[in-house]
C-alpha cells in the first residue's frame, strides 16, 4: 500500500512538470532544474528586467522593496531606500530599491534618498534632513536647490561668521578673528582694513580715532613721524614705498639721491627724456668737469667715469675701469671688443686712427692692424704700411723690403740703388769719360742723364736726381694720392701716443 502511494506521487510530479513546461501558477511547483515560475512556464532564472518574488518571476514588487533583484518586505538594516518612477503595463508606479548609500547630490530623509529636503526640515546635518542642527555643528552655511533655501550645519565657516551664519564679508561690521562684530574689544583696540588688531601694521602712516591709515590724503601727502604733512622738513629726502611718500633724513642702503629724492635706480621711469648719470650713490643730470659722461643706448642712463678711466658695458650697465679687461681694446675712453671702422688695433690694447712707424699698418688674419713686422705674404713696406711686392708701382721701386721713391742716403741710382764708393776708382772714371764721349756724339738727352749720374758719384749727392724725379710726378701729387693700402682716417684735435 505504501509503495503504491509513493508511485502515485512520483507520477503526479512528472505530470505537473510536463504541465509547467507550458504554464504555471502560484500553487504549482516547478522542478529544481527550472525553479522559477512565470506566466508562460517554468524557467531556470529570472531575466534582468524581472524580480524574484518567492518562486515567481515578476515585473513589479508592488509595495514591497527590491533588494538584490528580490522582492522583500523591508530593506536590510542600515540600508536606505531609493524611489524611482516606473511604468508597468501602461501604469505608473513607484519602485523602491534598497541601496547602501545615496548619490553625491542626494540627501537622506526617513531612510529615503531625496534630492531636496522637505521645507519643514531645512537643515542638512551630515547629509540628513533635520528640523535643527546639533550643538557640535551649530553654524549655518546657506545653499539653494531649485530656488529653495537650505542650511548646511557646520562647526567652522569657510571664511567669516555673522551671528550663526557663514558669510563672505561683514556688512557694516568689523572683523575679529573671522567673526563679525559691532565694535572692537579692548584687547584689540585698533582698526586696520576693517579688522580689529592689537597694534597697527608697519605700513600704517597715520592713526585717526583708532583707525590705522595706509596713506595720507592729497592735501597732506607726505608722511613723517606718524603725521601727514603738506611738505617734508628742510634737508629731508622723499621716497615712495608702496604708494606712500615718506620723509627721511637720508636714503636707505642701495638707494640713490636725486634732487632730495631717494630712487631705487637712475633708470628712466618712462616719463623722462633726459639722461641721469650714476656718481657716488647719486643721480646727476651732468657729470662734474673732471669726469667723463658715458651714456647707455637706452633708458636715458649713464655713468660718470673719472678722466683716465674707460667705460665698460656690463649686464648691470656701464662700469668705470682704469684698464680694459683681456680681449677688449680701448677707443675714445670706451672698452670695445673690436675696433670701429677706419681705426686699427694697436698692441691688442687700443684703437688708433693711424699706425706709428714702429708698428706699420699691415694685414694679419685678414684684418688690418698695427704690426711690428710684415708677414711673409705682405713683406714690403710702403710709407709705413705693409703691401704686396707686386703693388709697388712706378715711380716707386723695390729696395730691399721697402717700396721707395728715391735711394736712401749713401746710394745712387743706376737701374737700381747702388752703394757709392768713398774714393772713385780711376779705371771707372776713365770708363765713364769714354762713355761720355760716345754719348756726346749720340744724344744730348742721354748726355744730360750721364752728367746727373756722374755728379752723384763724384759729389756723393742724389739731390739732382730727386729734383728730376719730383718734376716728373708733379701732376700726380697735385691730385689725391692713391695709396694701395686701406685708407687711413685721422681725427681732428686728437693725438695718439705710442
Amino acid at each position: 500500500m505504501l509503495l503504491s502511494i509513493k508511485a502515485l506521487l512520483s507520477l503526479l510530479v512528472i505530470f505537473r512538470s510536463i504541465l509547467c513546461d507550458m504554464k504555471c501558477d502560484d500553487v504549482d511547483i516547478c522542478p529544481k532544474y527550472k525553479p522559477y515560475c512565470s506566466k508562460v512556464g517554468c524557467v531556470f532564472e529570472c531575466p534582468g528586467q524581472f524580480y524574484i518574488n518567492g518562486t515567481n518571476c515578476v515585473l513589479s514588487c508592488g509595495d514591497w522593496y527590491i533588494h538584490d533583484q528580490k522582492c522583500v518586505q523591508q530593506c536590510p538594516e542600515t540600508w536606505l531606500v531609493k524611489e524611482l518612477l516606473t511604468l508597468h503595463n501602461g501604469q505608473e508606479y513607484m519602485e523602491k530599491k534598497c541601496v547602501e548609500n545615496c548619490s553625491t547630490f542626494e540627501y537622506v530623509f526617513n531612510n529615503t534618498c531625496v534630492e531636496a529636503c522637505p521645507l519643514e526640515f531645512p537643515y542638512v546635518n551630515n547629509r540628513n534632513c533635520s528640523a535643527h542642527c546639533s550643538d557640535e555643528k551649530h553654524l549655518l552655511q546657506n545653499f539653494s536647490i531649485n530656488s529653495l533655501t537650505y542650511f548646511k550645519c557646520v562647526s567652522v565657516c569657510p571664511r567669516l561668521v555673522n551671528d550663526i551664519y557663514c558669510t563672505d564679508k561683514c556688512v557694516e561690521k568689523l572683523v575679529l578673528n573671522s567673526t563679525c562684530v559691532e565694535k572692537c574689544p579692548e584687547a584689540f583696540p585698533f582698526i586696520s582694513e576693517r579688522k580689529c588688531v592689537e597694534t597697527c601694521p608697519d605700513t600704517t602712516v597715520y592713526i585717526d580715532k583708532d583707525v590705522c591709515l595706509q596713506n595720507c590724503s592729497k592735501e597732506t601727502p607726505f608722511f613723517n613721524n606718524q603725521t601727514c604733512l603738506k611738505t617734508c622738513p628742510e634737508s629731508f629726502y622723499t621716497t615712495n614705498r608702496n604708494g606712500i611718500i615718506f620723509c627721511e633724513d637720508k636714503c636707505r642702503n642701495g638707494e640713490y639721491t636725486y634732487k632730495n629724492t631717494c630712487l631705487n635706480s637712475c633708470a628712466d621711469d618712462g616719463k623722462r627724456n633726459y639722461y641721469l648719470f650714476y656718481l657716488n650713490k647719486t643721480c646727476q643730470e651732468k657729470c662734474p668737469s673732471d669726469y667723463l659722461e658715458q651714456k647707455e643706448d637706452y633708458n636715458y642712463i649713464g655713468n660718470c667715469c673719472p678722466k683716465g678711466n674707460a667705460a665698460l658695458k656690463v649686464n648691470e650697465g656701464i662700469k668705470c675701469v682704469d684698464k680694459c679687461p683681456p680681449k677688449y681694446v680701448r677707443f675714445n675712453d670706451t672698452c670695445l671688443s673690436i675696433c670701429p671702422k677706419y681705426t686699427y688695433n694697436y698692441n691688442d690694447s687700443r684703437c688708433v686712427c693711424e699706425c706709428p712707424k714702429s708698428a706699420p699698418l699691415g694685414l694679419r688674419d685678414e684684418k688690418w692692424r698695427c704690426i711690428k713686422s710684415c708677414s711673409e705674404s705682405y713683406k714690403t713696406f710702403k710709407n709705413g704700411s705693409c703691401i704686396y711686392e707686386s703693388d709697388c708701382d712706378e715711380p716707386y721701386f723695390i729696395f730691399g723690403t721697402s717700396c721707395i721713391l728715391s735711394c736712401p742716403d749713401g746710394y745712387f741710382w743706376l737701374q737700381t740703388c747702388i752703394k757709392r764708393w768713398d774714393t772713385p776708382d780711376t779705371t771707372i772714371i776713365a770708363t765713364l769719360l769714354g762713355v761720355w764721349v760716345v754719348l756726346l756724339m749720340w744724344s744730348r738727352t742721354a748726355l744730360k742723364e750721364y752728367f746727373i749720374v756722374l755728379s752723384m758719384i763724384l759729389f756723393k749727392t742724389d739731390e739732382s736726381y730727386k729734383k728730376h724725379m719730383d718734376e716728373s710726378i708733379d701732376d700726380e701729387n697735385a691730385e689725391t694720392t692713391v695709396d694701395d693700402r686701406q685708407p687711413l682716417v685721422t681725427q681732428d684735435n686728437e693725438t695718439e701716443e705710442v
